[in-house]
């Protein structure tokens, strides 16, 4: 039975991979985004930061980094992730934003170890 942390990592790492063979145009910016999402989760809380990327959902890459948070957290849509972040008791938001924290920390490893220069020119 795989642990919570294995099924981040795998989920992350099919979604990343689906990003380098289906979206390689966003790649670099993906990454990016990946390594500086993180702090902008801690900051500015998970509401702002997920509304965010729902404002800037017109760019390819922040598009795609917030169908996949909303595919980690098992929610339909953004629409729904951010209803659910709006009206979530204290302790379920508290939950949220441990599960977005523990997802973008390996979209971000695994971004930074299969998006490279070189994986995206090939």
């Amino acid at each position: 039975m795989p642990t919570m942390e294995q099924g981040y990592a795998k989920v992350a790492a099919d979604l990343v991979e689906q990003v380098l063979h289906q979206h390689k145009a966003a790649a670099k910016d993906y990454r990016q985004l990946c390594q500086g999402f993180g702090t902008l989760l801690l900051m500015a809380g998970p509401l702002h930061a997920v509304g965010l990327l729902k404002y800037k959902s017109g760019e390819a890459a922040q598009r795609l980094l917030l169908d996949h948070l909303t595919q980690q957290l098992g929610c339909p849509n953004a629409d729904e992730l951010l209803t659910r972040l709006s009206t979530a008791t204290n302790d379920e938001y508290q939950d949220m934003a441990r599960r977005l924290n523990r997802a973008i920390i390996w979209h971000k490893r695994l971004s930074k170890a299969i998006l490279t220069d070189a994986a995206i020119k090939a």
